[in-house]
């Protein structure tokens, strides 16, 4: 992983990653038996065994595919969306504004009506490709997951949940069983202001540790606080509870919403 730093070989359980990526593929992405999940990624971030742990497991499939997602056509995705009757489409903002981009006549030229569900992560979403997901791709009938979390927890911090009313670019709140705050520099909890996203509790994905690091893994996610997980975000929470990200507290450089 790459996300916090330089990059690092982040120790995760078996049993972590399939009960995490599980739970949240479930209850949060409502994949089913007999679904389609399509992640725009690749498997060498936390997204892409993400996707493929948590759907065989629930009795779904995955869609994987190689090469450029606008070649040999601007349609590819569209395409593919409508071939595989795909039901769950998730990927970076970084993506969906490049797939805007092309022109709405390649999304409205496909059958999308399989789709109940779409996702974003990686980095935060601006408002114009939230809406265009929302209007345009998902016809006004999908809900938009947008989550956020890592490959240190193979999981997600922050993500809503499909049956609830979203605001413009919200991750929702924690996800089920997360503990997570928003603290200041003095580690208090803050509210309607931006501040540092935190991890209370741990979650059975977390890293055992980093490989060969074990004084590097926490110094970069311990030493902030005693007991507090500092994942390096900035987060915060609006008057009527919904969460937003802000970016990163460190100076990184993101390529396709990968730190």
């Amino acid at each position: 992983s790459g996300t916090t730093g330089r990059p690092k070989g982040a120790i995760i359980s078996h049993a972590g990653a399939l009960l995490q990526s599980s739970k949240e593929i479930h209850f949060n992405m409502d994949l089913k038996p007999g679904d389609v999940l399509m992640w725009i990624t690749d498997i060498g971030w936390m997204m892409g065994p993400w996707q493929i742990i948590g759907a065989q497991n629930l009795g779904g499939t995955h869609v994987i595919f190689e090469g450029a997602i606008n070649y040999p056509a601007p349609d590819r995705v569209w395409s593919m969306v409508e071939e595989f009757g795909v039901t769950h489409l998730g990927g970076s903002a970084t993506a969906y504004r490049m797939l805007k981009s092309l022109g709405d006549e390649w999304v409205k030229a496909h059958d999308l009506g399989s789709l109940r569900v779409t996702g974003n992560t990686g980095e935060p979403i601006d408002p114009d490709t939230w809406t265009w997901l929302m209007e345009v791709v998902g016809e006004g009938r999908c809900p938009l997951i947008n989550l956020s979390g890592g490959t240190e927890i193979f999981g997600c911090f922050l993500l809503p949940l499909p049956i609830m009313p979203l605001k413009s670019t919200t991750l929702g709140g924690p996800g089920l069983g997360m503990a997570i705050d928003v603290f200041d520099d003095d580690g208090e909890p803050v509210r309607d202001r931006v501040g540092y996203l935190v991890c209370k509790k741990p979650a059975p994905s977390m890293t055992r540790g980093f490989w060969n690091e074990p004084e590097r893994y926490v110094e970069t996610y311990w030493s902030r606080w005693p007991g507090v997980w500092f994942h390096g975000d900035w987060a915060s929470v609006d008057g009527d509870g919904y969460w937003f990200l802000h970016g990163r507290t460190d100076d990184v450089i993101k390529v396709a919403g990968k730190r």
